[in-house]
């Protein structure tokens, strides 16, 4: 094996010395959500906001025979468009109370950020990359509140399981976008969020969404921080209001049929929100209008299985860049996936208004709900007033010991750093095409036995050394 072009620096003290955290380039300070909470509230929106979500349970559950109809642009980048968007969206929402309800889209993280792309308003407010989350978020609840005061209620998309301590109790309706639908720690979160949930699939994964809001029915247990900002263990009762949110479905698929089929047969709503943006074929707003006239005409003829619908639409048509000069940018049009126009956006839901017309002259709905939340009074207290509407479905937030107080408690000795960061630099080479030889991970797919999981490595690092010229085995410790 040739000679490794790191080993020289594998005696330094320094690098030694900081064996952890080499590509973090800062940790900054992050508000406690408490302060912004009680800095940004009016406890008058909670009653609707709880009646919301009440209402969202009961269409998800087909007991209710209305649509949903969550509606806005997929990313957030301008509050006062946003806002704008609500006001607009108001006397719809009061002409068709009896047929549609209205959902302000309000999508604060962006899925598709990072490496070179806006990460979304909470994440980078001034999209130029600063990520000034603080502020991000200080924006976030505001426009939140701003949107409650108005009596619609608002939608949000979560990408990580500490910002809904920031806003959750504002939210009637939350989302988990595809690219982490399969994700545990996304499950685990729904399985605590205070609204019904929408688990977002594409082509060919309904059947990954169907498990995802099978997993969040049930308790679990993660990692988080309470609103003091504390890190700590959040333990869940289960969230039995969550739902599959699925691209228009060809009609020779039976892929959502399969999916529904699942859910049904666990107990679980058995229904479908058709997200009229997201999919092939979805990249103009004129195939988004076609979409949506698709969904209308299932819904008109009888399909009690579609519950809701998604439309991306915003004050203006299409999309724009966002560019190095952010004062350019168009107002009320969209900074990530085409929109429908505001003109567009009115007739879609007059024509799905007139839909859920036909479709419950064609079949009267039966009413009577079995209670999806643990009790009418949350067990977990917090914050006092917005237990209204957070932390419904949350047991307990335990204190987590800090990885500072575990680390000094468990020290690595030289030796020890010295071998971590060898591998490291190895594992590069290989990953890098500057070594010829084979990366190999083994071990079980979790650790449940140590004493059984130190033998397995004792015997493991036998064969390790055996092979060393032509292998590099890590063993794999999933715990």
């Amino acid at each position: 094996m040739p000679a490794s072009s790191t080993d020289l620096s594998l005696e330094s003290e320094d690098l030694l010395a900081r064996i952890d955290d080499l590509r973090i380039r800062s940790i900054r300070p992050l508000m406690p959500a408490a302060c912004l909470v009680e800095e940004i509230a009016d406890p008058s929106v909670y009653a609707h906001i709880r009646s919301s979500r009440s209402s969202l349970s009961h269409l998800f559950r087909g007991r209710d025979s209305r649509l949903a109809l969550v509606v806005g642009p997929a990313a957030a980048h301008d509050s006062q468009a946003l806002i704008e968007l609500a006001r607009r969206l108001k006397p719809l929402a009061q002409k068709y109370a009896h047929e549609l309800l209205i959902v302000v889209r309000v999508f604060l993280d962006e899925p598709a950020g990072g490496a070179g792309r806006w990460a979304g308003a909470m994440y980078d407010p001034a999209l130029d990359g600063s990520f000034q989350v603080n502020r991000g978020f200080r924006q976030a609840r505001k426009l939140l509140l701003e949107i409650a005061r108005l009596g619609l209620p608002a939608g949000c998309l979560y990408l990580d399981s500490i910002s809904p301590q920031f806003v959750a109790d504002l939210v009637s309706w939350s989302a988990i976008g595809s690219p982490t639908v399969a994700s545990a720690l996304h499950r685990q979160l729904a399985s605590g969020l205070s609204t019904p949930v929408g688990f977002n699939g594409t082509v060919g994964s309904a059947a990954t969404a169907a498990d995802a809001v099978r997993a969040a029915s049930a308790a679990h247990a993660f990692l988080s921080v309470s609103k003091q900002g504390v890190a700590g263990i959040v333990q869940t009762t289960g969230n039995s209001d969550c739902h599959i949110v699925l691209p228009p479905s060809p009609a020779d698929s039976k892929e959502e049929e399969k999916a529904l089929a699942a859910l049904a047969a666990l107990e679980l709503p058995a229904r479908v929100m058709v997200d009229c943006g997201y999919g092939p074929g979805r990249e103009t707003p004129a195939a988004q209008a076609a979409a949506a006239a698709g969904v209308a005409a299932r819904v008109a003829g009888g399909d009690e299985r579609v519950s809701g619908i998604m439309l991306s639409a915003f004050l203006e048509e299409g999309q724009q860049p966002i560019g190095h000069d952010t004062s350019k940018l168009r107002y009320g049009v969209s900074v990530t996936e085409p929109c429908l126009g505001w003109e567009a956006t009115v007739q879609a839901i007059d024509a799905l208004a007139a839909a859920v017309r036909k479709r419950r002259d064609a079949s009267a709905p039966s009413f009577g709900r079995t209670p999806s939340l643990p009790g009418a009074v949350p067990s977990f207290r917090e914050l006092g007033a917005i237990e209204a509407t957070d932390n419904l479905r949350v047991r307990t937030i335990r204190p987590l010991l800090s990885p500072a107080c575990a680390i000094e408690e468990i020290p690595m000795p030289l030796d020890l750093k010295r071998l971590v960061l060898r591998a490291r630099c190895e594992i590069s080479e290989i990953v890098q095409g500057d070594s010829d030889r084979l990366l190999v991970l083994t071990g079980p797919t979790a650790v449940h036995d140590a004493s059984a999981a130190m033998e397995y490595a004792a015997r493991l690092a036998t064969t390790a050394e055996r092979h060393r010229s032509e292998l590099l085995i890590v063993m794999q410790v999933d715990a």
